[in-house]
């Protein structure tokens, strides 16, 4: 039959947790102690008295903590430790995997669980690791390795051994793949390398850049110049109101700015490590040019404000006298002693660094004013003569006239005198200039034809001269063209202008020997005098 238990007892040294119970716990309890049970039925009976439970101590099996094997090598583990306690191993055996085998004692046994770590000798399987260059500057790369390598290796990086490699410095390491051997040279079992690579990464976003350009070169900036190599997994941020292309950063527009201070920023944020920022700070300096070159024509005599020449929006330069030109004094220039010609002065914008200094060129050409000469009362006898107005122009008048009558004008100054009482020519000289044109005039007067007449024939012997009257009342300043033309062909000619007096004498001798001229003419041959006209008709 069933036992129906009202009270179980536990009785001994030590205290006993849960005694109504047959699991209990014992505190403080010593090896050798002896604890008795008395169970109670349900009608008050002890079922037993004689059940007793003596403590045994927990014994830890004894093996070896460590064992080193070579790769597939056959081993057995044993089943009963050094100390005699007997259990089994888990999990399964494998020869080809560094692991840690736990040893579970019998049931029966008091006795602890052994964990024991047995390491295949091999170096490894290979590896890889991804590491923030930016975060990390030293690594320890045995934590790189398998689980339970063997530590006996040697660390090899570009054929050179590493010597702490607890504490490698990975900071001068390029960005990119890095290829690490740890070796293991063992006298019983095959050598053995694993191949650890490292995937070193690090956002770069390129320099920090603070330029200042002048507004005039702002059409092409280079970006790319201005933070050197970086990721090209980043974007650009503006932290201005304009709105700039950065579409082609080695070819930036910043026409659109005026000048002042504007900050970009090209952020580079990809992959396992923190973000990194390149700052861009560009100062437009305002190109301020001086304008275009001036040209002013000004007659002399003119006051000249240079300044006033230079208008909106260029004003602000500075006037450079650097040819030291006399009379400019605070820019204005009183050129009434001034000669005429083509003056030079700088007007000259300097501006900030780095933009460079303008300058126009203004040009003041100076006219002196225009003298026609003086008028003049030409009188004349005869009754159709050819003039060249030229001839009658006071010796300082400027040439570059124009000569009129009845305000048409004259070609070449050249007019045939026909029998017409009085003619009055305009002389103009200055017409389009910036001085005011000057007028003389020419007046031809027709008198009644004068008396002319030459003295007696004269008779000259060789080796003598005689002198020849030219007798005529044609008026002071009058003409007369005379001719001396010999049986041979020889001419000789002559101008006279008559004076106060009505004569005009010339003299003549005679030579066997030349030159020859006019005076001086060749014995032993026969010569007649005539009266010509200026274009050498005979009269």
């Amino acid at each position: 039959m069933p036992l129906n238990i009202s009270k179980i007892l536990w009785e001994g040294p030590g205290t006993i947790s849960n005694p109504t119970s047959l699991n209990t716990t014992v505190d403080g309890a010593k090896n050798g102690d002896t604890y008795t049970l008395s169970v109670t039925d349900m009608q008050g009976c002890i079922t037993s008295n004689s059940i007793s439970a003596v403590i045994r101590p927990v014994v830890n099996p004894a093996f070896d903590e460590f064992i080193s094997i070579c790769k597939g090598q056959d081993v057995t583990l044993p089943l009963v430790s050094k100390n005699g306690i007997s259990g089994f191993w888990s999990p399964a055996f494998d020869a080809n995997v560094s692991k840690t085998y736990t040893f579970t004692p019998e049931s029966d046994q008091c006795g602890s669980t052994f964990d024991l770590n047995i390491t295949i000798t091999d170096a490894g399987p290979d590896t890889s690791i991804y590491i923030c260059k930016s975060t990390d500057t030293a690594i320890d790369l045995n934590t790189l390795l398998g689980k339970n390598v063997n530590p006996n290796g040697i660390w090899n990086y570009s054929g050179d051994s590493i010597i702490n490699a607890s504490q490698f410095d990975i900071s001068s390491l390029n960005v990119g793949n890095q290829y690490f051997y740890y070796i293991i040279n063992d006298p019983k079992c095959k050598n053995d390398s694993s191949l650890i690579t490292i995937h070193l990464s690090k956002n770069h976003a390129g320099n920090d850049s603070n330029i200042t350009l002048c507004s005039s070169s702002r059409d092409y900036v280079n970006f790319d110049s201005l933070t050197g190599l970086r990721d090209d997994t980043g974007y650009w941020i503006q932290h201005t109101d304009i709105d700039v292309d950065l579409t082609n950063t080695s070819d930036v527009d910043l026409s659109s700015l005026t000048p002042g201070s504007y900050s970009f920023e090209y952020i580079a944020s990809d992959g396992i490590c923190d973000p990194d920022t390149a700052f861009i700070l560009i100062e437009l300096v305002k190109n301020n040019v001086a304008g275009p070159d001036i040209y002013l024509n000004q007659c002399i005599g003119a006051a000249i404000d240079i300044g006033a020449l230079v208008n909106e929006p260029f004003n602000g330069g500075i006037i450079d006298n650097f040819a030291m030109i006399p009379d400019i004094n605070n820019n204005l220039w009183n050129t009434s002693e001034s000669e005429d010609g083509s003056f030079f002065i700088n007007y000259i914008f300097k501006n900030a660094l780095p933009c460079p200094s303008d300058t126009a060129v203004i040009n003041i050409v100076l006219q002196k004013k225009s003298f026609a000469g003086y008028d003049t009362l030409i009188h004349f006898t005869c009754e159709k003569i050819s003039v060249s107005l030229w001839d009658y122009l006071n010796p300082n008048a400027d040439m570059d006239g124009i000569f009129y009558l009845d305000n048409l004008p004259i070609q070449d100054g050249k007019y045939v005198i026909e029998n017409t009482p009085n003619l009055t020519f305009k002389y103009i000289v200055g017409e389009g200039h910036v001085c005011l044109p000057d007028t003389s005039e020419i007046t031809f007067t027709k008198n009644a034809k004068p008396l002319l007449n030459i003295s007696a024939e004269p008779k000259i012997c060789t080796g003598e001269c005689d002198k020849i009257i030219i007798n005529s009342n044609a008026g002071n300043g009058s003409k007369i063209y005379v001719t001396i033309l010999g049986n041979f062909g020889q001419q000789y000619k002559s101008v006279f202008t008559l004076s106060d007096t009505i004569n005009q004498s010339f003299e003549v001798c005679a030579k066997e020997t030349g030159p020859y001229d006019f005076n001086n003419i060749e014995a032993g041959n026969i010569y007649t005098i005539f009266i010509d006209s200026p274009n050498g008709i005979s009269e």
